[in-house]
């Protein structure tokens, strides 16, 4: 024992992170009753604005609540599931979707401000997506700059949507980029065609079709967005003219490989989809 406790030795070490036992926090308040020997009146303390039930969950509880259901996605019935597991607690889905709705009241004056700061935005991005709503198919219309997103959700896709009192394009007078959906042209602003979606239709059209005009296409936007310190500023001008002279010669190269559609059979003929976006 003497020899072991007199030699020099080293410290090995191991660490495990873990979560802390998960489990909610009770906080109970009492407010007193008392009534005044000389009058008999009564005076009652009042209780937190926040506290309105004689048993509720807390902000943080349907915060977390509002978290998992609109930026994660999570049915209510998962989010059910998943206090179950981590709290003990299975959480009624009506208090989940009162949460919900709870926070989208408290948040509706961020919303005016985000929409009123999209209204005088120079320049605006908009798009739509598909989105079920018991059961039935729904549209999400975005509109987003550098520093704002808003939402908003409608039955339809076009126009009705567009020209409603949720969508800020009866209002914006910047420049709007779209997919080039013809609904947008409607409004009385300036118009730029979003270069993600045109990369993407002319991979398309190299990929299935094998139009070489498409390949280049997509090369020559990609060097352009490299050499304008992607997209912060605008590229030399010696760049610039050489990349437009470029841009010309795709073209042409584009007029041959996608033909004009035929007039001689007396019906109106339709374009293919590679003219469309030569055009």
């Amino acid at each position: 024992t003497h020899c072991i406790s007199s030699a020099a030795s080293d410290v090995y070490k191991r660490q495990v992170f873990d979560l802390p036992p998960n489990r909610l926090e009770v906080t109970e308040h009492r407010i007193g009753l008392k009534r005044c020997p000389a009058c008999s009146k009564q005076y009652k303390g009042v209780f937190p604005q926040e506290v309105n039930a004689p048993v509720q969950y807390g902000q943080r509880v349907r915060t977390l609540m509002g978290l998992l259901n609109v930026e994660h996605g999570l049915p209510i019935w998962r989010i059910k599931g998943l206090f179950a597991d981590l709290y003990g607690y299975a959480v009624n889905e009506n208090t989940v979707q009162t949460a919900v709705e709870g926070l989208f009241e408290v948040t509706k004056a961020d919303e005016a401000l985000i929409r009123t700061a999209l209204e005088k935005q120079s320049l605006a991005h908009f798009d739509e997506s598909g989105v079920r709503v018991q059961g039935a198919l729904h549209w999400v219309h975005t509109a987003s700059s550098n520093d704002f997103t808003y939402y908003f959700v409608h039955p339809k896709r076009g126009k009705e949507a567009l020209g409603s009192t949720q969508s800020i394009l009866p209002h914006f007078k910047g420049r709007a980029i779209h997919d080039f959906w013809a609904s947008y042209f409607q409004f009385d602003c300036s118009h730029g065609i979003c270069v993600a979606h045109i990369l993407r239709e002319l991979t398309a059209l190299a990929e299935h079709q094998g139009r070489k005009w498409a390949l280049k296409m997509h090369d020559l936007f990609l060097y352009m967005y490299q050499f304008s310190d992607n997209g912060r500023q605008m590229a030399p001008d010696k760049v610039q003219n050489a990349c437009l002279a470029q841009y010309y010669r795709i073209l042409q190269m584009a007029d041959v490989e996608e033909p004009p559609p035929d007039h001689s059979k007396g019906r109106r003929p339709k374009k293919s989809k590679g003219r469309n976006l030569m055009e």
